[in-house]
């Protein structure tokens, strides 16, 4: 295990996060960018080939009953996996189908931080960016969380004990294209596969 650390704390903060990108969904939620969206959405209902956001939630229709099952589903055992065939609107499903229902849950049920991201050719990167982008990590940085996070196989459970997260919100991790994880290859030399697992 020394050696890993050794390679962890030899990273740079700017190799620790290159090739992340930091999901679309935070500025989407952003309320000036929620005006913008009703204007567009007036003006064409249809997003084309890209999944729909959440400030589309308004046009997404005939999966109501699905998103009322994936809460119920959650809520039963607070993990969940979407599968299906690629184009099949899993992403416009939680983007603009469970996300939109969970803010309208009664009480602390209602209340979600959201954390979003793909894995990308930086996974670890990627979700680092999210949770940073999500506000629930105030005092770390981007580059700390990635420390803990790429420490062990146990680096999100020692990131989530560090955090102790208070009981006013419920916390929710998308991991969006998650068979990234499987294509992914880091400049280091150990796969996806291992990584991830």
């Amino acid at each position: 295990m020394q050696g890993l650390s050794t390679l962890i704390s030899s990273v740079s903060d700017e190799s620790a996060l290159r090739d992340t990108q930091v999901d679309e969904y935070y500025t989407d939620i952003n309320l000036d960018n929620f005006e913008a969206a009703n204007i567009s959405i007036q003006q064409n209902p249809y997003p084309g080939l890209r999944p729909f956001k959440a400030t589309e939630s308004i046009v997404f229709y005939g999966r109501e009953g699905i998103s009322s099952e994936l809460v119920t589903r959650l809520a039963a055992c607070r993990f969940l996996a979407v599968l299906g065939s690629s184009g099949t609107g899993k992403s416009s499903l939680i983007r603009a189908g469970l996300l939109p229902v969970l803010e309208t849950l009664p009480g602390k049920n209602g209340e979600w931080k959201v954390v979003i991201c793909r894995p990308g050719k930086n996974p670890f990167g990627n979700l680092a960016r999210a949770i940073f982008s999500a506000k629930i990590a105030r005092k770390y940085s981007e580059f700390e969380i990635w420390k803990i996070l790429s420490s062990s196989s146990y680096g999100y459970q020692e990131l989530y004990s560090l955090l102790s997260f208070p009981d006013t919100y419920n916390t929710l991790i998308v991991i969006d294209q998650f068979e990234e994880l499987y294509r992914y290859r880091n400049n280091y030399g150990v796969s996806g596969r291992n990584d991830a697992l």
